[in-house]
């Protein structure tokens, strides 16, 4: 916060089959703000997607966006 650091953090999830994240990878995004949206994204539960009416583990592309400026 006190770098007032802005950017975007790219990632893919892996969705299990109850709905939690259980991996992630970072594609893209500033160096200091990656270790911070990965927290953030193992933290967050999902409804799990379904094939067929069955639950199936999934991959997701996922941002978070930082905006400390303010």
């Amino acid at each position: 916060r006190t770098m007032r650091l802005n950017g975007t953090v790219t990632m893919v999830a892996r969705i299990s089959k109850t709905g939690t994240v259980t991996k992630v990878d970072v594609i893209s995004g500033h160096p200091m703000l990656n270790a911070a949206a990965v927290a953030a994204v193992r933290r967050w539960k999902y409804e799990p997607f379904k094939l067929n009416g069955d639950p199936i583990e999934n991959d997701i592309h996922v941002e978070v966006h930082f905006d400390m400026a303010r």
